[in-house]
């Protein structure tokens, strides 16, 4: 006792002694390590290493501390001898982990208190915590979008100049098994737009590229059990990304072979429809870009009907009505009467709530056109 109150009676006096602060705190902690009150002497480095001044001293505790862990643990790996000390010897080994995760933050935190002015140390801080954060969080267990974090962790990087150092951790955040395939595809996109803002179009369209690779193991883009990695050449987020940079870089041939891509995974909405449509018909490509109604006719109605089908096969409901509608004209005009009133019944139910009774009055109209009211009944 009469240790401790010298011990006491020291640290009061550390303004007289500053150059023995680490040593004054690691005598008290081993006073209470003597005593047999190893937590107790967990609270004295504790409350050391997080209000020391100087690097030195900083040092000269934690090393102390994580020793004193250490010697702790090998004493309980030659001790084991039941569950319980089985569990201490678990909580132990757990706690050197996050002390020594922990160092590089703490020492930053010790050269804080000395400057708060330091903007170095403050960066140093936030590349700290982002680093710590994408450690911690597991993808399988994170509320909000998880990619949020990398992205922004690359953006502090890009925003001081620091692009090879950005481009790292976007290279980085595309390996994490992220459970949406819309987080891998938002990392590609960001990265890639990272790349558009310096003006390095090719990059960017390089990173697109690989992003749209076909991987070794396709899978469904909803199978939960197949990593996004795999899923990815279905999203189409990095298609509409990849497709914006073929055309404002990319040749005729490359422009349609991405558009092609698209159509083939049938991820493909009307608007991508329309603006493949726009882009062909610039090229006077009338056939492929569903304008050659007006062109051939019904001279190749099986190819018409081909590209409709392709069209209304994932068409959301918002996009149905007119696309329906050219349709079974198409039909009526230059096809069988059976099949345009098929492509009528189909559209009742493919509209939304809201036009299917237009839809109904459209389709009972023309069933009493071609076969006659008593058709209707």
């Amino acid at each position: 006792m009469r240790l401790l109150v010298k011990l006491a009676g020291k640290l009061d006096g550390l303004r007289r002694f500053s150059d023995q602060v680490g040593h004054f705190w690691n005598c008290l902690a081993d006073y209470y390590i003597r005593s047999g009150l190893f937590d107790r002497a967990r609270d004295i480095y504790e409350e050391a290493i997080t209000t020391v001044m100087t690097v030195r001293d900083f040092t000269q505790v934690f090393d102390a501390y994580s020793q004193c862990e250490e010697k702790k643990i090998q004493v309980l790996i030659e001790n084991i001898e039941n569950e319980e000390d089985t569990l201490d010897f678990d909580l132990r080994i757990a706690w050197l982990d996050y002390l020594m995760e922990r160092r590089a933050l703490l020492l930053n935190s010790v050269l804080l208190r000395q400057n708060p002015n330091n903007v170095h140390e403050w960066h140093q801080r936030i590349i700290n915590t982002y680093t710590e954060a994408v450690q911690k969080v597991d993808p399988k267990l994170a509320c909000g979008k998880l990619h949020t974090l990398w992205v922004s962790f690359a953006k502090f990087y890009e925003s001081h100049k620091q692009i090879d150092d950005a481009s790292l951790i976007f290279e980085k955040a595309t390996q994490v098994p992220y459970t949406e395939v819309d987080d891998l595809a938002s990392v590609w996109c960001e990265w890639a737009e990272m790349d558009i803002r310096r003006n390095k179009y090719e990059n960017a369209l390089k990173l697109m590229q690989r992003a749209t690779a076909m991987p070794a193991h396709k899978g469904s883009y909803h199978d939960q059990s197949i990593p996004v990695q795999e899923r990815l050449y279905k999203s189409l987020k990095v298609w509409l990304l990849y497709a914006d940079l073929e055309e404002a870089l990319g040749t005729f041939k490359s422009i349609k072979a991405v558009y092609d891509r698209i159509i083939d995974l049938r991820i493909a909405t009307p608007q991508v429809i329309i603006n493949y449509g726009v882009f062909l018909e610039e090229n006077n490509y009338f056939e492929e870009a569903f304008k050659f109604l007006k062109r051939y006719g019904g001279t190749k109605l099986e190819r018409a009907r081909d590209l409709f089908e392709q069209c209304l096969e994932h068409c959301p409901q918002k996009f149905a009505k007119p696309i329906y509608l050219l349709y079974a004209k198409l039909e009526e005009e230059h096809g069988l009467t059976r099949h345009a009133m098929a492509v009528y019944n189909r559209a009742t139910k493919a509209v939304l709530p809201e036009e299917q009774f237009e839809m109904f009055n459209i389709y009972l109209k023309k069933a009493a056109e071609i076969y006659g009211v008593t058709h209707t009944a």
